[in-house]
């Protein structure tokens, strides 16, 4: 672990360590619908977890009327055995 540590963090910075600004640059690069394609998986997964975050009640009360009857397995007996 020490020969590793030492390897990642202890060594010299090579001389061309600006790989963000070569990325930066092919993005600019880029059409607006490939951008698109590529903002696209992040801004889905931005937006669910929006919706998890300020919805979180509406996960609690499904997850609580689960639990409820989990724990009270009659309600179920009573609605398949009718």
């Amino acid at each position: 672990m020490a020969k590793i540590w030492a390897q990642a963090f202890w060594k010299q910075r090579p001389e061309k360590f600006d790989l963000l600004e070569d990325r930066k640059d092919k993005y600019k690069e880029l059409k607006w619908n490939k951008k698109l394609i590529l903002l696209g998986p992040v801004a889905f997964l931005l937006m669910i977890s929006l919706w998890i975050g300020f919805g979180a009640d509406l996960f609690f009360q499904i997850s609580d009327k689960i639990a409820t009857e989990l724990q009270n397995p009659e309600l179920y007996i009573k609605a398949v055995l009718k």
